[in-house]
């Protein structure tokens, strides 16, 4: 694959140099999304700034997850633009359908808690919880069953779970 050169850490790939800080502290692999992005519109001649992509991608027993690390306040729009990008330029590279990927594709937004927590957010999380689901943040369950098989809003806790429950994680 051409894209062996975008393989970094989650840690490098989730750190956000506007505050140098870091989503993750994982040192599994993962592609940069936003490197695949850049070198595919540069292939084919086009500016990297033509359209925003996703951070990261994991694929692990045929799911992809596309990982989006948001350290400030998550805004709807961006979130869309970068969902549609990516999943055009993925599916491009990789010659699947979008309905290759509601069959098994997983989108995973890891955010600030602090910068985007509310009591209805927490109210809500903790009846969910009861309730066995994860609860829908973020506008993100449209997006599922029309890109992606399911959709997760984890905090970096959450998501560091995540990792450790995949204990046999062998990305790439």
């Amino acid at each position: 694959m051409k894209y062996e050169d975008c393989i970094e850490t989650l840690k490098k790939i989730s750190m956000d140099s506007s505050q140098s800080e870091y989503m993750s502290e994982s040192t599994y692999k993962a592609y940069n999304f936003d490197k695949i992005k850049t070198k595919y519109l540069n292939d084919l001649g086009i500016s990297e700034e033509a359209c925003k992509s996703v951070d990261g991608l994991i694929t692990l027993n045929n799911t992809s997850y596309f990982l989006e690390f948001k350290n400030g306040k998550v805004k709807n729009q961006e979130l869309r633009l970068k969902i549609k990008a990516s999943v055009n330029i993925y599916c491009d590279i990789y010659k699947k359908y979008i309905s290759d990927m509601r069959k098994c594709d997983e989108f995973i937004l890891i955010y600030n808690e602090s910068k985007n927590s509310s009591s209805r957010t927490e109210i809500g999380k903790y009846f969910s919880q009861k309730a066995g689901k994860e609860f829908g943040m973020f506008g993100l369950e449209r997006y599922k069953k029309l890109y992606f098989q399911n959709i997760h809003a984890y905090t970096k806790s959450e998501f560091e779970n995540f990792l450790n429950e995949k204990s046999i994680f062998n990305p790439i």
